[in-house]
């Protein structure tokens, strides 16, 4: 079931031109009790992902 669920995100997001990350960081942002989002990595290119999704 899960993997069903993933896959359906994934279309969404190819359909929409988005990443995985940028959909679930503005899920995040567009939440009104978050105030920010802790995101990690370990490869510079995580940050660099992750500092454009949450643009």
């Amino acid at each position: 079931m899960r993997f069903a669920q993933a896959e359906k995100r994934r279309e969404l997001c190819d359909a929409a031109g988005c990443s995985i990350l940028d959909m679930a960081v503005g899920w995040l942002l567009s939440r009104p009790n978050v105030a920010s989002v802790i995101a990690g990595a370990t490869k510079p290119e995580q940050v660099e992902a992750n500092t454009k999704a949450g643009a």
